[in-house]
């Protein structure tokens, strides 16, 4: 069952800029190892191991911290969870996972 909650943030300028930081860089991961586990998957494609798992995605992940320094700023939770959600075989048929994120008033 799909639930999902409503909530008005209003940040002053200090949280809003962290918050477009933080939702930004994880934006940035989560596309670079959604294309990272596709181009993996198409020079793999007939080996025994096709896609790459959580432990692969995630040493990656440091290795991209290293080349990208500003990522150091954000807290290795959030990467986490979008390196993960990035690296997972696709399970679902093919249908892509939908990210959304609405601000209200300015933002």
């Amino acid at each position: 069952m799909l639930t999902a909650t409503k909530v008005k943030l209003y940040p002053d300028q200090k949280q809003k800029v962290l918050l477009e930081n933080h939702f930004g860089s994880c934006r940035f991961v989560y596309n670079h190892f959604l294309a990272e586990g596709d181009e993996y998957y198409l020079t793999y494609r007939y080996a025994e191991k096709s896609y790459l798992n959580y432990l692969d995605t995630q040493n990656m992940r440091i290795d991209l911290k290293e080349k990208c320094p500003w990522l150091y700023k954000i807290i290795s939770q959030s990467l986490q969870m979008w390196v993960a959600e990035a690296g997972s075989p696709v399970c679902d048929g093919g249908a892509a996972h939908i990210i959304q994120i609405h601000c209200v008033g300015e933002c």
